[in-house]
């Protein structure tokens, strides 16, 4: 399917476009379904050194028409050994996936001024959105910026009117490819508008509005444009230079260093981070050659005096944030080039300007913490997935995994068609399925950010959601059964993704409920608008006594709450004086101390359950100031508590029980919707259900409110958000077939955009073979 809409296979079955920020319709990606014998990782490590080969061919072509052999050289170094290009073909792929086409799309600038083509331009412009429709925002934008600069150069006056007008004809091939990949961009904008939890920090406008001298989110960073302090050189150089053209580039970059608010618009109003400006690398390249090109050793005595003082407040800059290596950099760079004034010969800048871009690659490169052999072996070699697979295909019905083993490195990872999972890591997500799995249903907040629903030990979630199956090693929940030699858990008792049931409970009663006896009466009822107000609670709070075993930390008790701090990481061990069998505990407290950054994230572990609190000033603060735990076995003994290094406030401490016999019960009550494995796949789920007793179906697949399609017994049936997440309508007594078929939003108007935008692309590709011929 070229253009899919419904990924069943994650996070509990999601709108595919929330995936496309990673590629979803990437050409150069989309070329692996021709060599499905070719593992995808190594199809992603052969492109991504192609991509920068390419990327550094066509930097090299683009600056040559320009520049000399020796500063186009230098130009295209610089670009490589900027922070981001080595580092992401293998940290973050769709930082830089892009960077060939975008190259190109500049050279096809240069042809549309020069000789009237557009197709070079149009063609680069749409396999730059269409291999990430995010960075190419801010890439079309470069793209702008260099058609200025390059209409600016080429036209001595120019006119208010004149510029308009001109500038409309630039536009028109941009708006063409805009067009052209608007099968990408409408169903994706219908993702953003409707898939986007608040997982950011909040942002204090005043702050942003404020002047700063932002070099960090400039410079040297590989999470940026990421070259050295030479950027700052050459803009000073441009501000005072006559040349329009020039000084235009210096007056953009300024204000991208000055006011985060130009950082904050390009990231789409969500935080002050340089990455978004990594499109701009090129056009960053191209100002610099321009410095190392025209600067002079006459009349420069005006601007060296800028350049030091601005020199110098960048080296106080980085000596108040303890970056010396920056510092000595800066240094170097301006001693080199009033060396080259002083000699008039500029070998003297050249050859420290490569060496030090050369270290600060280097520098930026060593942070990084590569994928080990180790941890590829553990990935492909031990979670026995062939007989995993086995077993999903002995299965008469469709379960989902739950994926434990090495975090969040598994959350996405499908390593087979009939591999469905809960979990999920995303920037863009289903907000209900994010609301019910992160704050409804207890589970624990193991990271620092929240745009993960991770997998989990709360057997709650797992029964909901079908975790019939689970790959794990320790902390394993109660009522999963390991199969022998493997680690491999399997639970009989889960619900089945599509259930009926007549148990329901009113919307009203549900939010009045806290957890977690919430969370319980979410699982064993469908909750709607009804006129069912009455609900027995089922969950006791408990005092639970105990023993208590500690090292590495310090305990004190001050008021209401208790003050615990752990040099290092500290455990301790509550050896209860009851043992609980066949229960769920639950472990609530309230966390009234987040440490700053510079400790880190701290993090409290109850029998391999885990749940973290980020730093206070971290960009995606997770603001999980209250932890919640669901700890199952069939035996609880002791409670083994593990603290990561930092301070810890604990307040308001709170424990219940539950018998497992009461889920036990309610998932043996239900009648199973069995889905037809051959007839389900892509975009449609087919199945069957014998209803015993009027009442609801529940399908545990987060709602949209577009999208689905619903047939019951081949009629088209209304569905509605129940358990304020997932998918259900009113089913009656009988025998039911059922078809269940996902279109995602906006996805058949953008086909017809796209189609539009290849039939005036076709007249404008005959337009330029016309222009070439007529040229000959």
């Amino acid at each position: 399917d070229i253009f899919p809409s419904f990924a069943f296979n994650l996070g509990g079955g999601q709108n595919i476009y929330n995936f496309s920020y990673y590629g979803l319709l990437s050409p150069m990606l989309m070329i692996s379904c021709f060599f499905p014998f070719i593992r995808m990782v190594s199809f992603i490590e052969v492109y991504m050194v192609l991509s920068v080969i390419v990327s550094i061919i066509l930097m090299y072509c683009w600056l040559k028409k320009r520049f000399s052999s020796k500063i186009a050289f230098i130009g295209t170094a610089l670009f490589l050994l900027s922070g981001p290009i080595i580092y992401h073909t293998h940290r973050h792929i769709m930082f830089i996936n892009y960077m060939p086409f975008l190259i190109m799309a500049l050279i096809g600038v240069d042809r549309y001024f020069e000789k009237n083509r557009k197709v070079t331009l149009i063609i680069s412009i749409f396999l730059m959105i269409m291999s990430s429709y995010y960075y190419s925002v801010p890439g079309i934008i470069s793209i702008i910026i260099y058609g200025i600069f390059k209409y600016m150069e080429m036209n001595d006056k120019i006119t208010f009117k004149g510029f308009i007008k001109d500038g409309l004809k630039f536009i028109f091939p941009i708006l063409v490819a805009v067009c052209m990949s608007a099968v990408l961009i409408l169903p994706t904008f219908y993702a953003l508008l409707n898939g986007r939890p608040d997982i950011t920090s909040s942002i204090n406008l005043l702050d942003v509005l404020k002047p700063k001298f932002n070099l960090s989110e400039i410079l040297y960073n590989s999470y940026t444009i990421g070259v050295t302090s030479i950027f700052i050189i050459a803009i000073t150089y441009a501000l005072l230079s006559k040349k329009k053209n020039y000084k235009f580039l210096g007056i953009i970059f300024t204000l991208m260093i000055i006011f985060p608010i130009v950082i904050y618009i390009f990231s789409g109003f969500m935080y002050v981070r340089g990455k978004v400006l990594i499109p701009f690398l090129p056009i960053v390249i191209l100002l610099i050659s321009l410095f190392l090109d025209k600067y002079k050793y006459k009349d420069t005595k005006k601007i060296n005096i800028v350049i030091i003082i601005i020199s110098l407040i960048e080296v106080y800059v980085y000596i108040t944030t303890k970056k010396y290596i920056f510092i000595l950099e800066t240094l170097v760079i301006l001693i080199s080039y009033l060396l080259s004034i002083k000699y008039k010969n500029k070998k003297y800048l050249f050859y420290p300007l490569c060496i030090c871009a050369l270290i600060c690659c280097v520098v930026n490169n060593h942070n990084d913490k590569l994928v080990t052999k180790e941890d590829m072996s553990l990935q492909f070699n031990t979670y026995n997935y062939d007989k995993l697979n086995k077993l999903l295909d002995e299965d008469e019905n469709i379960y989902r995994v739950s994926n434990n083993m090495m975090g969040m490195k598994n959350l996405n990872r499908v390593v087979d068609t009939k591999y469905y999972l809960s979990s999920i890591y995303s920037s863009l997500e289903n907000p209900y399925y994010y609301e019910f799995a992160n704050n409804n249903i207890g589970n624990e907040i193991e990271y620092n950010i929240r745009t993960a629903i991770s997998s989990t030990n709360n057997i709650l979630f797992n029964t909901y959601m079908g975790n019939k199956y689970m790959i794990n090693e320790k902390g394993i929940p109660i009522g999963y059964k390991n199969v022998e030699d493997s680690n491999i858990f399997i639970n009989e008792n889960t619900l089945p993704i599509g259930y009926s049931t007549p148990n329901v409970l009113d919307i009203d009663t549900y939010k009045s409920l806290e957890y977690p006896e919430k969370a319980y009466a979410v699982l064993t009822n469908v909750v709607v608008e009804n006129d069912k107000k009455d609900y027995k609670k089922v969950i006791k709070e408990e005092s639970i006594s105990y023993k208590t075993e500690y090292s590495n930390l310090t305990l004190e008790e001050k008021e209401d709450k208790y003050v615990i701090n752990s040099e290092k990481d500290g455990e301790m061990i509550l050896k209860l004086n009851k043992e609980l069998k066949n229960k769920i505990l639950f472990v609530t407290f309230n966390m009234d101390y987040s440490e700053s950054c510079k400790v880190g994230d701290t993090s409290i572990t109850i029998n391999g359950v885990k749940n973290t609190l980020s730093c206070r000033s971290w960009t995606y603060y997770n603001d999980n100031t209250k932890f919640e735990y669901a700890i199952s076995s069939e035996s609880i003994k002791e409670l083994n508590i593990e603290f990561e290094k930092g301070k810890y406030e604990i307040s308001n401490i709170k424990t219940y029980t539950l018998d497992y016999k009461n889920i036990l019960d309610f998932v043996k009550s239900v009648d199973e919707f069995k889905i037809d494995k051959d007839k389900t796949f892509g975009d449609q789920i087919v199945g069957e259900i014998n209803v015993n007793e009027n009442g609801y179906f529940v399908l545990s697949i987060p709602y949209e409110e577009k999208g689905f399609t619903i047939y019951v017994d081949g009629n088209e049936t209304e569905y509605e958000k129940v358990d304020e997440a997932f998918i259900g309508f009113k089913i009656n007594e009988g025998h039911h077939d059922i078809k269940i078929t996902y279109t995602s939003p906006y996805l058949f108007e953008g086909m017809i955009i796209s189609i539009f935008g290849y039939m005036i692309f076709i007249p404008i590709i005959y337009s330029d073979i016309f222009k070439r011929r007529k040229e000959q």
